[in-house]
């Protein structure tokens, strides 16, 4: 019976791993590839467990007074352009985010999917 437990212990740990090296490491690296070759541009190289954080950290420590939202303060830092692109690619979640900062972008896909 404790062999038993102790293997199903070792699957569960093994699949617990997996899981995050799957999440945490390979989907994210695949996500940031995926966009990038589309030529969509990145902030940033994402950093395993740590995403971008540590360049949200910077753009923050920068900010005197502000003039812009936290994260509009940080891609503009981030992308070192003051004209935002239509489209980006921001991971400060483990997945990354598709952001769309065009407005006739937005109502073009809104009135297209109705």
């Amino acid at each position: 019976m404790l062999d038993f437990v102790l293997q199903l212990l070792r699957l569960l740990v093994l699949g617990t791993l997996a899981y995050f090296l799957y999440h945490k490491l390979i989907l994210v690296y695949y996500k940031y590839y995926f966009y990038t070759t589309q030529g969509i541009p990145s902030v940033g190289f994402p950093i395993p467990f740590i995403n971008n954080g540590l360049q949200m950290k910077k753009a923050l420590d920068k900010i005197k007074y502000v003039k812009w939202t936290v994260f509009e303060e940080y891609w503009y830092t981030a992308l070192g352009t003051k004209v935002m692109p239509p489209l980006l690619v921001e991971f400060s979640s483990p997945k990354g985010l598709l952001v769309i900062t065009d407005p006739d972008m937005v109502q073009d896909l809104y009135f297209h999917k109705n």
